[in-house]
């Protein structure tokens, strides 16, 4: 789990009561890795299950510590905030959207999502 809006992650804990709002509210996300030697790492179960998603990629995990790049983990969800938008019909038919998003996040990421290109 991360932390929103930090580089704080800590293990899920099935336990914490507080884990299901906390998600909703979105104050804390899961993580995923980005594969590498050592680094911050999820517990036993966790890699195990990352291990085995990550099983037909051996090549490209295996390169990537072959080149010394450490495991880093990152937010499986991003926060759009400060969203505006404006539909205008002036010249052509154009949306304007503005928004702002924590360090790491791109852009590009947001619009594809929103974007139906067929």
């Amino acid at each position: 789990m991360i932390l929103e809006g930090t580089e704080s992650f800590f293990p899920y804990d099935p336990e914490d009561e507080t884990i299901a709002s906390r998600l909703a509210l979105l104050n804390l996300h899961p993580t995923a890795p980005l594969w590498g030697k050592g680094g911050v790492l999820p517990s036993a179960e966790t890699l195990a299950i990352e291990k085995e998603i990550l099983e037909d990629f051996q090549p490209i995990c295996q390169a990537l510590e072959e080149k010394d790049l450490s495991m880093q983990r990152r937010s499986l969800r991003m926060v759009v905030n400060d969203l505006h938008w404006d539909f205008s019909y002036q010249e052509k038919e154009a949306l304007t959207l503005s928004f702002s998003l924590r360090r790491g996040g791109f852009a590009t990421a947001v619009l594809k999502e929103l974007v139906n290109v067929s």
